[in-house]
């Protein structure tokens, strides 16, 4: 290993000699301290190929004369020839040099925070603070001192509970958790569990309070399904008061919904010409301008959509001078009349029903039956369904504060009267 780099840092030689005493110039070089290595015959044995340092090929010419053979040079390795070559080439390999040198200094600076687990603050108001305490891309990697940045986030950010700063090549990552500050919990006040819709009670569970209908009763919006009055009865079933708690209950209510929804065969359609306009946008600090071909102009009365696309053009250059960079496109249209058959306007009319009951199981509601049927009527394609949902009851309604004083004074009104009589 030690002879090959010294050799290629001195320079060596890869020759071939043929003659009468190929032999005798291979002692010969050994009895005066020439070393040759890798030899070995070459094109059946009329001549040899043999490697030698640089210095020891030019001491070889009288030994050459002596044993009768003739040397030539095939191949040149080694640091002299790489520096001759680069003379020759000076630009190239100035461009080399300055190119590992650029690659060496930027990959010792920053050039990405990624921040993670927030959700109140957002990853631009963070990065705007860091930037005030001189954290920023571009900045110096030697520079970042994850501690103290932690430090710093903690005590601009007091719902921050905790955070981890990591610095790993050109990037840094910060991941964060925010403790939500405890508020103390209202006092929860005394309601009634109604019906948010009307329609049949199917399931009913009373875990606190007195409930007010039973399975396979029929109720309208707004009925009251489980009371937050719990009455307080004595000996002899004598009531002797009211205690007003929050109605809790697991209670299901099967409601019914007619579907309609329609599609006409022939529909006016908004479809792309091809021909696009752009307009590149350049703001910088503060400043706007912009690039777009003159000839390809906008005409009126012609429509088309606008698509705008860009933002912050370079992380580096923006923390210093605010630069963002804008593409807008407009893409022209035209509208056309197209006739739907009837395999296409069932599967429009299908996936807009499939796209209703999905949001309506997003408001809680539990699907039961549905099953739509299409028909053609003149110009149009109908899609009539008749769907069966199961709802979960969660609406609360709260018990006014007069009222339940009104029912304590009424009820202690009445006993008096019948301590009287």
């Amino acid at each position: 290993m030690v002879h090959k780099i010294l050799g290629w840092l001195f320079g060596y030689l890869c020759i071939r000699f043929r003659g009468e005493g190929m032999e005798r110039f291979i002692n010969l070089c050994h009895h005066h301290g020439i070393n040759l290595w890798r030899i070995y015959p070459s094109s059946g044995g009329k001549e040899m190929v043999a490697c030698i340092s640089l210095k020891d090929y030019r001491r070889i010419r009288n030994i050459a004369r002596k044993s009768k053979v003739w040397p030539r040079i095939a191949e040149r390795h080694g640091a002299p020839f790489v520096c001759a070559a680069m003379r020759q080439r000076k630009s190239f390999f100035a461009g080399l040099v300055l190119f590992l040198g650029l690659v060496l200094f930027y990959s010792t600076r920053i050039w990405s925070i990624e921040i993670a687990g927030q959700s109140y603050h957002t990853q631009d108001s963070l990065l705007r603070f860091l930037r005030t305490q001189q954290v920023h891309i571009g900045m110096a990697g030697k520079q970042v001192i994850c501690s103290r940045m932690e430090e710093q986030l903690r005590k601009q950010y007091e719902d921050i509970g905790w955070v981890s700063a990591k610095k790993s090549g050109s990037k840094i990552y910060l991941q964060l958790q925010e403790v939500r500050l405890v508020e103390a919990e209202a006092e929860k006040q005394p309601s009634h569990l109604v019906a948010s819709c009307k329609g049949t009670v199917v399931q009913i569970v009373t875990r606190q309070g007195t409930a007010k209908v039973h399975q396979g009763d029929k109720v309208k919006k707004g009925a009251v399904l489980i009371s937050g009055a719990v009455a307080i009865m004595g000996d002899n079933e004598t009531l002797l008061g009211k205690q007003y708690v929050e109605a809790q209950g697991d209670i299901m209510i099967e409601s019914k919904k007619n579907y309609h929804d329609e599609w006409e065969v022939r529909q006016k359609q908004k479809v792309y010409t091809g021909r696009e306009k752009k307009i590149y946008q350049w703001d910088i600090a503060g400043k706007q301008f912009f690039l777009h071909n003159v000839l390809n102009r906008l005409e009126r009365g012609k429509k088309y959509d606008i698509i705008r696309e860009g933002g912050q053009f370079c992380d580096l250059l923006s923390a210093y001078v605010p630069m963002e960079r804008w593409v807008t496109t407009y893409r022209f249209t035209e509208v056309q009349e197209r006739v739907y058959g009837e395999a296409e306007a069932d599967e429009i009319l299908r996936k807009r029903l499939q796209k209703y009951l999905h949001q309506m199981q997003e408001q809680g509601n539990l699907l039961q039956q549905s099953n739509p049927v299409i028909t053609r009527q003149g110009n149009k394609y109908v899609c009539e369904d008749q769907i069966v949902w199961w709802k979960k009851q969660q609406k609360q309604k709260k018990i006014s504060k007069k009222k339940m004083q009104a029912e304590e004074s009424e009820r202690e009104q009445n006993g008096d009267h019948g301590n009287v009589n």
